[in-house]
Formats: C-alpha cells, structure tokens, sequence
C-alpha cells in the first residue's frame, strides 16, 4: 500500500465514497488504511474497458474486458495465526485485511483425462480377468486394465515393472536406471564411460613407457562407479577438496569419511587424478561438432540418456511446474552464468519442467533454442518451455511459472500447442503485453 502513488491512491478512496481533496500523499495512505474496510461502491468503479488493440499476437478483433467485482464482500475465514499476512506485506500492516470481492462470470475448463492403465477390480475386491480364449484360442488368462485418470504425478508402473522396483527398494537400485552399469551397444552406461576413458588414456600416450601418467592402468568398471559415489557425496556434503574424504574420520574429524576411506586403494589420491584425467562420457575418437550448436557434447550421452529415462520413468499428473534450475560451480567456464539472487551462486542453469520433486525434463540454457518455436516469434525462454510441452502424452495440463516466464504471448502459445496447456502464475508488469486496468 506505501508503494501507491497518490493518483491511486485517490482512486481507492473515490472507490470507498472517502473525500480526499485537498489532503497530501501521506493523509491520504493514512485514511485508506483506516477505510480498506469499507465496501466498494459499484457505482465509483471506472466502466467495463475495451480495446481493439491487439497484443500478445491476437487478432485485430481481440480486445480486452475488465471484470466487475459484485458488491457482497467475501467474509475472511478464521485465522489461527496471530497477525497473519502475506510475506510481501510489512509487519506494521498486518493488522489491514484487504476487502476481498467475489466475480460473477465463470469461465468452462476443459478437464484433464490423462492416467494409468491399472487392473480392473471384481465387487469382492480380486482382480478382474480377460479369457484370452475370446480373442485367441488356447491361451493364458489375461488381466482386464481400465484406464484411471490420475489426480496426481507417479511412477509409471511399465518402468517400475521393467526394473524390478518397489517401495522396499534401496536407492541405488533406483538410480540404477538413470545410470546403468552396463547396457546395449550405443547405450550410455557406466561400462561404457570406462571403455572412452581408457581410450582417452592411451590417445593421450598414458601408462608404462608413456610421456603422462606412466603408473597409470586401465579403468574397470568398478572404478568408475566408486569414483561416481565418491562425487555425488561430495555433491551432497562438500569438502574443501575431494581428497579430504579418502581419509578417515579419525585421521580427520571434519572432512573425512570412513567409508570413502575403506573403499580407496592405497595409492587412491593418484588414481583420482588419473580419473580426473582421463574420464570420460564421449567416444573420445569422434570429432567435436560446433560448439555453438552442440555446446554439451562431452556428457550429451548422459543428458540424453537421462533425459529419456525421465519421461519414462514418470505419469505426469495435472498440475506440474517450470523453473529454472542451476549446478552451482566455482571455476571458470565459457557457459558459466552468474547468478547473484541463489544462495547456490555461479554455474549451469537449465530450464526443468517438474513435478512432486521429481525433475521430468530438462533444457539447459547454453544449448540452442528450438528452431520450431524461436521462427513463431517466441523468445528462446518461452522456445525452450514450449519444447517441455512436445513430450507431453495428455492434453490440459496445467502449469505454473514464476514472473520470468509469464507473457500473454506466451500464454496464447500454449493454448494453442497441441496439447492444449494451461498456464498460470505472477508476471511482470512491463513488456508482457497486460492492458493497464489489470495492473492496478
């Protein structure tokens, strides 16, 4: 309320039936406060505004229409918090409850019908079965599916099936599928990350007899595994320096980890820096496209494959979200980014459409925008957005945004994508292509 300039202000109180002529800025806040109470007079509120200009890529013949609010005030609920109030209100407000109105019109939503197939239940609660005798001759009974329409995001369970997964399963075992240990020829996996890094390592003249590295050895596979574990914990519970956690606790209280410390060789320091070296996800004997168009490809078989394993692995329920994503870093990179309003700091960022706490896409930023989206008009942030939608299987799903994203522009887009999205959430006032009467 402090931030209103007077001309609004004046507005408020004309709304309240208040005089204010005469009064200064200050006068007139202090006897809004005082009058917010007061129920709004119809009669104060400026007509219905309509305009034929058109904004966000409407037609010539769109135009906006303010809604009226009705005259009865919504009575404000029972709040068990003392001096309850939004986080943006200051302290010293609390005690103003804005009059809060109710709308006539009422808009019909196209509902959301994406689900599972799930087993089809008899009366007695047992599992209803097909003859298969009906379709084909001499063969098993099948189970009856019905589709269920989900009211919320879950695993799909052709993933958990495949996998062998359950609610008893370890976390290793559900990461397993994200990063597999071995997996068909051109598949990213963990064996297959050995296999490039010892290449990388004999390209690079390393071993016995060779100009770099000459105690080096091949990787195994389970090497790199416990080289992977070794940096996730360090992820999950960062030391000065990695090779802080090869020691143990009791050789130091602080950073090292018993363990880390357990599973390391003897010469484990110098074998990190050979993994540091040497490791690698790309073929190291395939050629490096242009950066500008493939800036991610020493790890773009990882992005991919855990890209695909994502949509796979999860029923997108109704309501999901898109934000941004960052993997803080000190260092110097060319796509470092510097981000000063996370306590994360510097490092990627990626856009991530997300549900529940589990991430089902993902598009980081330094990689081109989609072409599809960018020749529409779109900028490359709303391209990357409208790109989560392409992997959608249901239509009329709805999605939240921060003030980042939010435009009418883009709005329009998602409507009109073939999945039919709704979106929703805060913007910003300039440039988003809103008509003044909505930004009070």
């Amino acid at each position: 309320m402090k931030k209103l300039k007077k001309d609004e202000l004046c507005i408020e109180l004309k709304k309240r039936d208040v005089p204010f002529t005469g009064l200064r800025k200050e006068e007139c806040l202090k006897l809004l406060q005082k009058s917010i109470l007061l129920p709004v007079d119809p009669s104060q509120v400026p007509a219905t505004t309509k305009t034929a200009k058109p904004v966000g890529g409407f037609p010539e013949t769109a135009y906006w229409e303010e809604l009226q609010a009705e005259v009865q005030v919504v009575p404000e609920p029972e709040n068990r918090f003392k001096s309850a109030r939004a986080p943006t209100v200051p302290e010293d407000e609390s005690s103003i409850v804005p009059v809060k109105n109710n709308f006539a019109e009422r808009f019909p939503r196209e509902q959301f019908v994406g689900g599972i197939k799930s087993p089809r239940k008899m009366k007695n609660g047992r599992t209803k079965k097909i003859r298969e005798q009906e379709i084909l001759e001499n063969e098993n009974d099948v189970i009856d599916l019905s589709h269920t329409v989900i009211k919320r995001g879950r695993v799909r369970p052709e993933f958990l099936r495949k996998h062998g997964l359950d609610r008893f399963s370890v976390p290793v075992e559900w990461m397993s599928p994200f990063w597999p240990r071995t997996a068909d020829p051109g598949k990213f996996c963990v064996a297959q990350c050995a296999t490039n890094s010892n290449l990388k390592a004999s390209l690079m003249n390393a071993g016995p007899g060779g100009t770099t590295y000459p105690k080096f050895t091949p990787f195994t596979v389970d090497e790199i595994q416990k080289f992977q574990g070794i940096q996730i914990t360090q992820g999950l519970s960062p030391s000065p320096r990695i090779e802080m956690k090869f020691k143990s606790q009791a050789q130091d209280e602080i950073n090292g980890n018993d363990l880390i410390s357990s599973i390391m060789s003897p010469n484990g320091e110098e074998r990190w820096r050979h993994y540091k070296a040497f490791f690698a996800v790309q073929d190291p004997r395939k050629a490096a496209p242009d950066r500008k168009k493939v800036p991610n490809f020493k790890i773009e078989p990882l992005l991919a494959h855990m890209l695909e394993v994502s949509i796979m692995a999860w029923v997108l329920g109704p309501d999901a979200s898109v934000d941004e994503q960052s993997v803080g870093f000190q260092g110097q990179h060319i796509d470092k980014l510097r981000v000063t309003y996370k306590n994360e700091g510097d490092g990627f960022q990626c856009d991530a459409l997300c549900q529940d706490g589990f991430t089902y896409s993902f598009f980081f930023r330094n990689h081109p925008a989609p072409q599809k989206y960018t020749s529409m008009g779109l900028s490359p942030l709303h391209s990357r957005v409208m790109a989560f939608f392409d992997t959608l299987e249901t239509k009329f799903h709805r999605i939240g945004l921060d003030n980042l994203y939010n435009s009418v522009k883009f709005a329009r887009a998602a409507y009109l994508h073939e999945m039919k999205v709704c979106v929703s959430g805060v913007t910003r006032k300039g440039m988003r292509g809103l008509p003044d009467c909505s930004l009070g």
